[in-house]
This record gives structure tokens, C-alpha cells and sequence, in this order.
């Protein structure tokens, strides 16, 4: 009963936001409004304590960087599933985190659609042409070295099925710091491949634990050799920490 609770409200509240973000965005003056760009972590908390509540799934964040955060940065993290966007969001409440995501996100999804394709995210049609994700990238990269954005890239390009991390790829990360040149922090998630589809939702959210581990701030580099060893040291470590939670 609690998840039918949880997916009912969380629609209701969709289309609530949805239309709330879009009178915030037409209505006042400039697109640089505070409350449209504090919806996103807004958002996600709600969600999200909506399916603690309801339904029963658990979120664990862990941390010794928080406070040693600079202004932006680039986060770097496997993916399992939609609801990384939404927990890596909660997990930043005093940071704009704009993500890299795949562009049929663009439409069909109340607020969180129009808010990815409004607020600087990076929409990227995995099989269109190299030079218009490449402008996507680049537009991405000036908006956090202009407004403070944090870039959220899952370098895996895809989701994780079966939980395991896959190999990591750099053009995107490699795009996204040649024109800002960001402090990169790895990320390690688990918990959301038991939730990636629909009907497992029903099934899994209640015994879910979403973890979420902060591993290690990387120093700024647009050296092309240096930000592939980084990202091999990143998946090193995002797999050793996924292995754990999943071995326990």
C-alpha cells in the first residue's frame, strides 16, 4: 500500500512542480531566478523522502569532503539508475549540479523534462553527431566557469544493469575541462540498479538502500593523459567501494 502511495503522490507532485516551474520561468524577468534554479535539489529532497516515507527505501550518504568542497567542481560516478540524478542532486544541496544525461530525458517526464532541458544540462543524443554533443559539452563547460555550475558526468555512458561498474570513456569529461578547468571529485553509488525499471520498482523499493560515498577530490588538469589516469583511478575506486556494499 505505502508504494502506491509514494507513486501516486510523486505524480501528483510532478505535475504540480511542472507547471510551477514553468510560471517561474516565463513569468519573471531573466532565466537567472534563484527559485528556478533551487527547484532541482527542492525537488529531489521531496521525492526523495517521499519513497523513504511510503515506501521504505533508505538513502546513506557518506563523507570527510563535504566540508572541504571547493565553489565547483566535476563530479565523476557510476550509474544504475534515473534515481542517480535525483541522489546525487540531494547529495549537493548547496551546489548547482548540472548533469550530462541522454537526450530522450528531454521530454515526457513532468518538470524534471523541462527543467534538463531549461536550467544548462547537457542533453547528448548518443548517436548523432560528434560536433553537436561536442557544443553541448563546451556550452556546459563555459556555464560552470560563468555561473558556478558543477557538471555531474557518468562516464560509464550508460546504466549499469547488473550493478557492476563498466569501463569508463573520456570524451565527455575530457570536453567538459578543456574550457573549465575543475577540481574532479569521484563519486561511488549503489542501490539503484534494484530500481531501474518500472516494474521493479513495486517490487525492490522497499528493501532498497541507496548508498552514496564521496571517494576523492582530483586537482584541476585539461592534460589528456592526466585526466585518463584519473579516471582510470576513479573506476578503480568506485568498484572497490561498489564490491563492499554489495558483499555485505
Amino acid at each position: 500500500m505505502g508504494f502506491y502511495i509514494f507513486l501516486s503522490t510523486t505524480v501528483l507532485l510532478m505535475i504540480f512542480h511542472d507547471i510551477q516551474l514553468k510560471l517561474i520561468y516565463y513569468i519573471f524577468p531573466g532565466k537567472d531566478h534563484p527559485s528556478f534554479h533551487n527547484f532541482q535539489h527542492f525537488a529531489a529532497s521531496k521525492y526523495l523522502q517521499l519513497a523513504k516515507h511510503y515506501a521504505g527505501m533508505k538513502i546513506i550518504i557518506e563523507s570527510n569532503l563535504k566540508n572541504k568542497l571547493p565553489d565547483n567542481f566535476l563530479i565523476i560516478s557510476n550509474h544504475q539508475s534515473l534515481f542517480d540524478i535525483l541522489a546525487l542532486t540531494f547529495s549537493f544541496p548547496r551546489f548547482y549540479v548540472r548533469f550530462v544525461a541522454k537526450k530522450e530525458l528531454k521530454f515526457g517526464i513532468p518538470a524534471t523534462s523541462f527543467f534538463l532541458r531549461k536550467a544548462g544540462h547537457a542533453l547528448i543524443d548518443r548517436k548523432g553527431s560528434f560536433k553537436e554533443s561536442q557544443k553541448k559539452l563546451l556550452k556546459l563547460s563555459s556555464l560552470s566557469r560563468k555561473k558556478g555550475f558543477c557538471p555531474a558526468i557518468f562516464p560509464e555512458g550508460t546504466r549499469s544493469r547488473n550493478g557492476k561498474v563498466g569501463k569508463f570513456h573520456s570524451a565527455a569529461v575530457r570536453m567538459v575541462l578543456s574550457r573549465s578547468q575543475l577540481p574532479i571529485l569521484s563519486v561511488a553509488m549503489d542501490g539503484g540498479y534494484k530500481i531501474a525499471k518500472v516494474k521493479d520498482l513495486a517490487k525492490n523499493l522497499k528493501d532498497t538502500v541507496y548508498r552514496i560515498k564521496f571517494l576523492k577530490l582530483y586537482t584541476p588538469t585539461a592534460d589528456r593523459r592526466q585526466i585518463f589516469s584519473i579516471l582510470e583511478q576513479s573506476r578503480a575506486e568506485i568498484t572497490d567501494q561498489v564490491n563492499q556494499w554489495q558483499q555485505k
